[in-house]
């Protein structure tokens, strides 16, 4: 989770807490948006179709990351 904290920290300069990044990833793993293999996490293919998504019209990864944030509100319901 360490690098996990380390791009969130590089996107918005607030690292998270060990608490907040737990909760998270529980939330993407239930939506069947990352799937834990071993130590590491990685995006399921519909996470990664996400990724692709938000991605597509910038490499501002404070742009995708404001596309992933809009996009995942669609999933509170599901």
């Amino acid at each position: 989770m360490n690098g996990i904290a380390s791009v969130a920290d590089g996107i918005n300069h607030a690292v998270p807490t060990h608490k907040e990044l737990q909760t998270s990833i529980a939330w993407l793993t239930k939506k069947g948006l990352t799937v834990k293999h071993g130590k590491n996490y990685e995006l399921t293919d519909i996470g990664k179709l996400e990724f692709k998504s938000a991605s597509e019209h910038t490499n501002n990864l404070l742009e995708v990351w404001n596309v992933i944030e809009k996009n995942l509100g669609s999933y509170n319901d599901n």
